[in-house]
Parts: C-alpha cells; sequence; structure tokens
C-alpha cells in the first residue's frame, strides 16, 4: 500500500509508536502501522486516545482484536478515519505488488508504504524449528 497526501509530498519524518504498550486492544499492528504511515506524510503524531479511536473504528469494521486484519482494510480505514477528522489534509491510497517496478518506483520517490504479508498459524513454529509449514 501506498500512502500519498493530496499534494503528493511526503513529510519525510518518520514516528514510531509502540504497540506493546498497556493497551485495551490486542493484534493491532495493521491498523496502528495504517495510521502511523499518514502521520508521517504530515510529520503529525497521534495520541493514545485518538489511536484508541482508530481501533474501535478498525473494530466496528471488522478487525478482530483477538487475530489482527488485512494491511488493505486497516489502511482503508485508516484512511476514511483521517479524512473524516482532518478534511484539509486529505489523504488516498493504493495497492501495488511487492516487487512491481512502481513499488520500487514510490519507495525511490519517497513515499511513505505500508508493508506487510498474510500470515499463518504455523509462522511461529517455522520461526522456532526454521522449517517452513
Amino acid at each position: 500500500m501506498v500512502m500519498l497526501s493530496e499534494n503528493g509530498n511526503p513529510s519525510g519524518t518518520f514516528f514510531e509508536k509502540n504497540q506493546a504498550r498497556d493497551y485495551r486492544y490486542r493484534n493491532t499492528c495493521t491498523i496502528t502501522s495504517a495510521i502511523l504511515a499518514i502521520c508521517d506524510l504530515f510529520g503529525e503524531s497521534i495520541t493514545d486516545k485518538e489511536l484508541d479511536k482508530v481501533c474501535e473504528e478498525a473494530i466496528r469494521q471488522g478487525l478482530d482484536p483477538n487475530y489482527g486484519w488485512s494491511f488493505w482494510k486497516a489502511v482503508d480505514c485508516a484512511r476514511r478515519y483521517w479524512n473524516r477528522t482532518r478534511p484539509d489534509k486529505k489523504v488516498v491510497s493504493f495497492r501495488i505488488p511487492y516487487g512491481d517496478k512502481e513499488y520500487d518506483k514510490a519507495l525511490g520517490l519517497g513515499y511513505t508504504l505500508v508493508c506487510g504479508y498474510q500470515g499463518n498459524s504455523g509462522y511461529n513454529a517455522d520461526k522456532d524449528d526454521g522449517v517452513l509449514s
């Protein structure tokens, strides 16, 4: 996923949020990274209280805090939330396959990219034994 501000200029600033904090919801990495990618575009940060609101909206839209969510759904949710709460700073998003030449081009231009994969239940076993399930 690529996130662009309406004028297409990334801020060049990176913000990090510790999602392992004492937080009401587990497995919110997708929505957390999506909203932080948008914050990155404008050089803004997000409060824990507002992150709670974003997560609550994501849960209403299908995020399961026990299992997580798909990146594209999280990016769409974060974009809609951002555009509704900051109409003067609208963003657009679109999907590009990892490894596509457009992906490399967007990365080279400094755009904010949100990357992920669809995991499976065998991941932890793979990580421990080194054998792909």
